[in-house]
């Protein structure tokens, strides 16, 4: 933190209130996941497959209007040189459709 120009001051202040767990399990891994975000920021498939996985961080989704998709997106569609090379894959109607791991509402 220190070689992005923040201070020291900064740094024990931020410490001090994000530096140690607490609270029910499921507050602490939303800590966890939560400063996982914030460190992977830019990384698009990481958080999201985090959101995906454990419902953290709290994603809120962009109301249709402006959005294509009325919620978060749970999955990609099939390239389509896979879909038309394999007879067992069905292409997904939405981007909507979960894979089967991502059991989270």
């Amino acid at each position: 933190m220190s070689s992005a120009g923040t201070t020291p001051a900064a740094i024990t202040a931020y410490l001090a209130a994000n530096g140690t767990l607490a609270g029910t399990q499921a507050a602490r891994l939303e800590q966890i996941i939560n400063q996982k975000y914030i460190a992977n920021f830019g990384v698009v498939m990481e958080n999201w497959t985090d959101w995906r996985r454990t419902g953290y961080p709290n994603i809120k989704p962009i109301p249709t209007p402006v959005a294509v998709w009325n919620g978060v997106p749970r999955s990609l569609f099939y390239p389509f040189n896979e879909v038309s090379s394999n007879p067992n894959i069905k292409q997904k109607a939405t981007l909507l459709e979960r894979v089967f791991w991502d059991t989270r509402p």
